[in-house]
């Protein structure tokens, strides 16, 4: 019974199931810290960042997927998490909208 539970963990340790799961804890932690972001330009731009690899991050832990579509994947997963900490660890401004322009009022 005691092997059975040692070689689960070192196949745990051996497999891509373990950069996966050190790229969930980061993008969790990642998370977290936009959550608590006061500047909320800031704030908004790394969530909307997240949300766009959540999707590709859960399809990493649920499906079984072959080796190069998997690396292929975790790439993007770690870039985006690094380009959100650089977004909120940088003076990022948001270039501001232009204000809607009016439609000219019809004269009576």
């Amino acid at each position: 019974m005691v092997f059975g539970k040692i070689t689960g963990y070192v196949q745990f340790l051996l497999s891509p199931r373990r950069k996966i799961y050190g790229l969930r804890k980061r993008y969790d932690w990642i998370r977290e810290r936009a959550d608590r972001q006061h500047n909320r330009e800031r704030r908004l731009a790394a969530l909307k960042l997240l949300d766009q690899i959540e999707p590709t991050l859960v399809l990493l832990e649920e499906q079984q997927i072959s080796g190069y579509e998997r690396n292929r994947m975790i790439i993007y997963v770690k870039s985006g998490v690094e380009q959100a900490k650089e977004l909120m660890k940088s003076g990022y401004k948001p270039p501001y909208a232009q204000p809607p322009v009016q439609p000219q009022q019809r004269r009576r």
